[in-house]
C-alpha cells in the first residue's frame, strides 16, 4: 500500500483505512454479529439459519428507502399474501424490533422465515446487506428463493452474483421468478404466490 504524504506532513493512511472499512462494512458487521452471538449465546453461526422455529412463511428483502419496491411490498404484496393466502411475511417496516441493529434484524427475520422474497429494483442493490441475505438464502436452498423483478428490472441489470442465482432459479424453479408491474394489484387468480407457498 502506498502512503501519500501531504504538504503538512500527514499521510493518507487513515483515509485509506476508512475507504476499506466502508467497502467491507456489511462483512465486518456480519462477523461482529456472529462473534457476539457465538460468545454470548454459544450459538454456532453455521447452524443458526437451520433452526426449526419458523414464525414467518417468508422474509422480504427490499430497500426501505425505495420509492418503487417499498410501496409495492406494503400496499400490494403484504395484503395479498397475508389476507388472501393466509401466509405471514416478515417485513422490516412492520416487524423490526426496537433497539435491534439492522444486521441483527435481518438475521432474526431470515432465521424465523421459511423462504426469502427478493424485491428487486435498481434501488435494491444500493442496500448493502443484499449480499448477506443472498448468501444465507442460497445456503438454505434455491427452492426457497423467490425473485420479484419490479417494473421491467431484468437479469442483465443485476450484479453478477445475483444474476447467476436468478438464472439458476429461472431454469430450475421458474415459478419462483416473477416479473411484476408495481402499478397493478396482484390478482386473486394469478399464479404468482399461490404455488410458491
Amino acid at each position: 500500500m502506498q502512503i501519500i504524504r501531504h504538504t503538512d506532513g500527514t499521510t493518507g493512511l487513515p483515509c485509506s483505512c476508512g475507504i476499506l472499512l466502508y467497502k467491507y462494512r456489511w462483512k465486518l458487521a456480519w462477523h461482529a454479529y456472529t462473534l457476539k452471538r457465538t460468545i454470548c449465546h454459544h450459538q454456532d453461526p453455521e447452524t443458526e439459519f437451520e433452526l426449526e422455529d419458523r414464525q414467518f412463511d417468508a422474509f422480504v428483502a427490499y430497500a426501505t428507502d425505495d420509492d418503487i419496491g417499498r410501496p409495492w411490498v406494503v400496499t400490494k404484496l403484504l395484503p395479498h399474501v397475508e389476507d388472501h393466502l393466509g401466509k405471514r411475511l416478515h417485513i422490516f417496516d412492520r416487524n423490526a424490533t426496537v433497539g435491534n441493529s439492522r444486521i441483527g434484524e435481518i438475521v432474526h427475520g431470515m432465521k424465523h422465515s421459511t423462504k426469502t422474497i427478493f424485491v428487486m429494483t435498481k434501488e435494491f442493490f444500493k442496500y448493502y446487506e443484499w449480499e448477506m441475505v443472498l448468501y444465507w438464502a442460497v445456503r438454505r436452498g434455491l427452492e426457497s428463493v423467490i425473485l420479484c423483478c419490479i417494473d421491467g428490472f431484468a437479469i442483465d441489470q443485476m450484479p453478477p452474483g445475483m444474476a447467476q442465482v436468478a438464472i439458476e432459479v429461472q431454469e430450475r424453479f421458474p415459478i419462483n421468478y416473477l416479473e411484476i408491474d408495481s402499478g397493478e394489484n396482484i390478482a386473486d387468480g394469478d399464479r404468482s404466490f399461490y404455488d410458491i407457498f
